[in-house]
């Protein structure tokens, strides 16, 4: 009880108040899009996107005044996302449980869907997909990307490359031409 009463001892009071409810849907609207986007490009599954989106955001309530800036910030929703991608995947009743395959291998029956660059970027493997989807979709550098991922440079540059030289082949294969 003594913490308690530390916390509501007057100058330190604002220092531990929760987040309002304006702040919140602030926070939502300008880092949600980007959440959901990296949640479902990571999961392929809508529902389990919007599970993975609202985590983040009840992890985010706790964090009162401990991000110190925008780039604080955002890099935080991002990792926080991933990490939360990583949990979900790890759970026992995710490992147990049987899933319909509806993702990228039965959107390709669908001609008008088929090449669409979103679903060929789905198909990558994921550890081209998040880098392709940090660096075109978040714009985020090389460098800011492998602080995020904790991985060197250099294998952030030749994921990325290995990954630009799978999507060419797709886009060929799909009728698509163009110069990388």
């Amino acid at each position: 009880m003594i913490i308690i009463e530390y916390i509501m001892t007057g100058d330190t009071m604002e220092q531990y108040r929760a987040y309002s409810n304006s702040e919140i849907e602030y926070l939502i609207n300008k880092y949600g899009n980007m959440v959901y986007r990296l949640a479902l490009m990571k999961t392929k599954q809508k529902e389990k996107a919007d599970d993975i989106f609202q985590d983040v955001f009840i992890r985010l309530i706790g964090l009162r005044n401990r991000l110190d800036g925008e780039e604080h910030m955002r890099a935080w929703m991002i990792k926080t996302t991933l990490n939360c991608c990583r949990d979900l995947w790890k759970s026992a009743w995710n490992r147990h449980v049987v899933y319909e395959r509806k993702d990228v291998e039965a959107r390709d029956e669908e001609p008008e869907v088929k090449n669409d660059i979103r679903f060929i970027v789905l198909g990558l493997p994921d550890k081209y997909r998040i880098i392709v989807h940090l660096y075109y979709y978040e714009e985020f550098s090389i460098k800011e990307i492998s602080k995020i991922l904790k991985m060197n440079q250099n294998t952030v540059c030749t994921r990325l490359a290995r990954a630009r030289r799978i999507l060419k082949k797709e886009f060929e294969n799909g009728g698509f031409h163009y110069e990388v």
